[in-house]
C-alpha cells in the first residue's frame, strides 16, 4: 500500500531522531515494521525486531509464563524485554523498548473486545498506551493498520514528536493510560522511591498501603498455598491481606524489570501486592508500619536465627526495629516428617514473644512450593 502522508512524516521524524529501538509484537502490529522499513533510514532506527505470535515465543521473550497476553502487564513486560535486548546490541544513543499485543478480528469465535496495549520503554520509564475497538465497524485489515498507526503514535510519542493519525469510529478510544515520566516502578527501581502499591486493578502509585497481613515472597509463581496462608491470616486478624515483594534479595541478583513485569502479571483481579526495595523485615517494617508480617515455619527459624545478623546483638536490634513500627509476625506451620511443626516450637526469646501469633494446622495447611511448581512447569515446556 502506498503510505499517506502523515506516516511518511511521521516515520521519517523517528528516523531522523537519535532513537534506535527494538519492537516486539504479538496479534497485530506488522505494518508499523513494514512502514518503518517503507520509508529510507530504518536502519539508523531498528536494531531487532520479532513477532511473537507462538505462545512460547512471547514466553522465552518474557522468561516466562504469561499470565494474560493483552494487558497492560504483559506489554510492560515485553516493552522491558525489548529495552533489554536493545541494550545489548550496544547502540550509542538513546534506545526505545517497543512492544505491542493484540487481539483483532479473526476467523474464529472469540469471546473478549478487540484491543491493543502498547508499551514503550525508555531509560525514564515505559509509556502504556491502550487501544479498544467496536467490533461491528471494523474488519481485521482495518484493525490491524489502526494497531500499527497506533504503535507509531507511541513511539513518536516517547521520542519527543508527534505521530501519525490514528483513525478511530465514535465507538472506538486511543489513550495513554500510563506516562514513563510518572512510572513508580522505574522510580523504585532508581531509589527515588521506596514503595509502589499496585491494586487488584493494576493501578500503581508510590505510596505504602494502609496497615494490614503482609506476606512477603518472590512469587515465581503466586500459588494457591500463598493466596490461601494470606486468606487465613487475614481471617484470624480481620485485616485486609496484600503481599510484599523485594526489587532486591539478599542472596540473588536484583530483579530486572522483565521479570519483575512478569510476576507483577500474576496479581490483577487477584490480590494487592506492594513493591519494595528492601530484602530485610526490619526495613519492610519501616516502610510499612503496623502491618503484621506473615511467614511459613522455616522462614521463622531463619528470622530468630543469629546467624542471619551480626550476631544476637543484630538479631535483637531487627526484632526492636519490628517493634517500633508497630508490627508482628504471625507463623504458620508445616508437616514435616516429625508432625507438624508450628510457632510453639520456635526458639522465641521471652524478651520477643510478644511480636509472634501462629497459625495452627486447622487455620492453614498447604503441601505446596513455588520450586515443585516451576520444576513442574519446566517439565511441561520440555
Amino acid at each position: 500500500m502506498d503510505l499517506t502522508l502523515d506516516l511518511q512524516r511521521a516515520i521519517s521524524q523517528i528516523h531522523e531522531s537519535p532513537y534506535e529501538l527494538c519492537y516486539e509484537f504479538t496479534g497485530a502490529g506488522s505494518e508499523a515494521l513494514f512502514w518503518l522499513h517503507a520509508v529510507a533510514g530504518s536502519s539508523r532506527t531498528l536494531l531487532q525486531a520479532s513477532d511473537r505470535y507462538a505462545y512460547r515465543s512471547l514466553q522465552n521473550l518474557v522468561g516466562g509464563p504469561v499470565y494474560r497476553s493483552v494487558t497492560p502487564e504483559t506489554a510492560r513486560a515485553m516493552a522491558a524485554a525489548a529495552y533489554a535486548e536493545a541494550t545489548e546490541l550496544g547502540p550509542a544513543g538513546p534506545i526505545l523498548g517497543v512492544a505491542c499485543t493484540a487481539a483483532i478480528a479473526t476467523d474464529r469465535e472469540r469471546r473478549g473486545q478487540d484491543r491493543a496495549c502498547i508499551a514503550v520503554a525508555s531509560e525514564i520509564g515505559i509509556d502504556v498506551w491502550r487501544l479498544e475497538f467496536d467490533r461491528t465497524a471494523h474488519d481485521r485489515s482495518s484493525e490491524e493498520e489502526t494497531v500499527s498507526r497506533a504503535v507509531l503514535h507511541a513511539v513518536a510519542s516517547a521520542a519527543g514528536m508527534a505521530g501519525p493519525e490514528v483513525p478511530l469510529t465514535p465507538a472506538d478510544s486511543f489513550d495513554r493510560v500510563e506516562s514513563a515520566a510518572d512510572d513508580p516502578v522505574a522510580a523504585l527501581l532508581r531509589d527515588d522511591v521506596h514503595v509502589v502499591s499496585v491494586d487488584r486493578s493494576g493501578t500503581r502509585r508510590a505510596l505504602a498501603p494502609p496497615p494490614g497481613v503482609v506476606l512477603s515472597g518472590s512469587f515465581n509463581p503466586l500459588h494457591h498455598g500463598h493466596l490461601g496462608l494470606a486468606e487465613a491470616a487475614s481471617n484470624r486478624l480481620g485485616l485486609p491481606f496484600l503481599f510484599e515483594m523485594s526489587v532486591r534479595n539478599a542472596d540473588k541478583p536484583p530483579l530486572s524489570r522483565t521479570e519483575l513485569e512478569r510476576r507483577l502479571g500474576q496479581f490483577p483481579g487477584r490480590a494487592e501486592v506492594v513493591l519494595t526495595g528492601e530484602p530485610y523485615f526490619a526495613a519492610k517494617a519501616t516502610l510499612l508500619p503496623g502491618s503484621t508480617f506473615v511467614v511459613g515455619y522455616d522462614t521463622a527459624v531463619r528470622l530468630l536465627d543469629s546467624r542471619y545478623y551480626v550476631g544476637e546483638s543484630g538479631l535483637e536490634e531487627a526484632m526492636q526495629a519490628l517493634r517500633r513500627s508497630g508490627s508482628h509476625v504471625i507463623v504458620a506451620g508445616r508437616v514435616t516428617c516429625d508432625g507438624f511443626l508450628g510457632l510453639e516450637d520456635l526458639s522465641i526469646p521471652d524478651s520477643l514473644r510478644d511480636l509472634f501469633l501462629g497459625l495452627s494446622e486447622d487455620e492453614f495447611r498447604a503441601d505446596v512450593s513455588s520450586t515443585e511448581l516451576r520444576a513442574r512447569e519446566q517439565r511441561v515446556v520440555q
